[in-house]
């Protein structure tokens, strides 16, 4: 017999606080039916225009997602119980020691393409290589320069700050061909001829 959804709360006991956001808190708990430690995150309910059933539409697509996907990379998703302020999710509790936060790469926005998922997917493993943010900028406009290099008028319509660039095997020294020939294809500025996930992961 399936627990409602008092009795399925119940069975979690928060241990710890772990992180807290804009929309959810993430807790340390352990699952009292089992003895195992897990991670509930606490997503807080939208406002009504942001809301479909009752739900934050970005917590549903998130919730549907995660019920449909299976994969040793991705974390397991245990259970889901409501609140009236909040929805919990329950998920296998990873530990780690590194300190380290992957960048957030959105699929699927109308504004670009594929090829811009696959810059994010570059900076990710620049900054693992690294273990420091990857082309950090003072402003905007350095940024833009630190990215692009020196952009002519017909590539960028702004006065940029000229210099030569770096080349990559200076910036990750411990890298191989083969690694560099990825991540130069990855950082390809135009995002049409950049690396497809396809290419990069047999190249």
């Amino acid at each position: 017999m399936a627990l409602d959804v008092k009795s399925r709360a119940k069975i979690y006991e928060k241990l710890d606080f772990l992180r807290e956001g804009q929309f959810a808190t993430v807790y340390k708990a352990r699952d009292k039916t089992n003895d195992t430690i897990v991670a509930i995150k606490q997503i807080k309910v939208g406002h009504r225009a942001e809301a479909k059933d009752g739900i934050n539409r970005k917590a549903l697509r998130e919730i549907k997602l995660l019920q449909e996907l299976s994969h040793p990379n991705i974390i397991g998703f245990l259970d889901i119980f409501g609140h009236k302020s909040n929805i919990s999710l329950v998920f296998d509790f990873m530990e780690t020691d590194l300190q380290v936060l992957h960048r957030v790469v959105v699929f699927g926005a109308r504004m670009y393409g594929v090829g811009v998922d696959m810059w994010a997917v570059g900076c990710i493993l620049a900054e693992l290589l690294l273990r420091l943010p990857f082309l950090t900028g003072d402003s905007g406009l350095d940024q833009l320069s630190k990215i692009f290099e020196a952009p002519t008028d017909d590539t960028w319509p702004v006065s940029f700050e000229l210099f030569s660039g770096t080349p990559l095997e200076h910036v990750f020294s411990a890298a191989g061909n083969n690694l560099l020939e990825r991540l130069q294809g990855l950082f390809t500025f135009n995002p049409s001829t950049r690396l497809t996930a396809t290419q990069a992961y047999y190249l």
